[in-house]
C-alpha cells in the first residue's frame, strides 16, 4: 500500500477524487477519509483567514517562562502515560502533550522543533477527524439499515 502522503500527493497531481479501485476496499475508505479530512482543514483554514484575517500576535506567549514551559510539559508527559497505561487515553490527551512539547521548544527559541511538534499536532487532529468520520459513517449505515427494514 502507498502511505497516506504518497496517494494525497498523487490525488493533488492529477487532480482525481478518489483512488482508482473497482469495489471500495477499506483501504479505498480510509485513503477517501484522509483525503476529505485535508479537504475540510483547508476549506475551514479559508474560511477562518476570510472571516478573521487578523490571527494572534504569536504562536505562544511571547514572554513565556522556560522553567514553566517545561514543568507544564513534564506534567502533560507524565499525566499521558498514566492515561496510556490505564487505557483511558484520548487524542485530546495527545494533542495537549504535543502543544505543551511545541510550546516548550518555542520557549527556548528552537523554532524548527516547534514546527515538527505543531504538524505532530496536525497529524493528531487528522486522526482525530478520521474516527469522527468513522462513527459519523457508522451512524449512517445504520440509520439507512433501519430505514430499509
Amino acid at each position: 500500500m502507498k502511505s497516506k502522503m504518497e496517494w494525497f500527493n498523487n490525488l493533488m497531481k492529477h487532480g482525481t477524487t478518489r483512488p482508482d479501485a473497482t469495489s471500495p476496499s477499506e483501504e479505498t475508505l480510509e485513503l477517501k477519509c484522509f483525503h476529505d479530512a485535508f479537504m475540510a482543514v483547508t476549506e475551514e483554514y479559508e474560511r477562518a483567514v476570510a472571516k478573521h484575517p487578523f490571527f494572534a500576535h504569536t504562536v505562544f506567549e511571547p514572554n513565556a517562562d522556560r522553567d514553566n514551559a517545561t514543568l507544564v510539559l513534564e506534567w502533560h508527559r507524565s499525566s499521558l502515560n498514566t492515561r496510556v497505561s490505564n487505557r483511558n487515553c484520548s487524542g485530546v490527551d495527545v494533542l495537549e502533550c504535543e502543544l505543551a512539547e511545541a510550546r516548550e521548544a518555542f520557549t527556548r527559541g528552537d523554532y524548527a522543533h516547534c514546527y515538527q511538534e505543531l504538524a505532530q499536532c496536525g497529524g493528531i487532529v487528522v486522526r482525530m477527524m478520521l474516527d469522527v468520520q468513522k462513527k459519523l459513517h457508522a451512524k449512517a449505515a445504520q440509520k439507512e439499515a433501519t430505514h430499509d427494514a
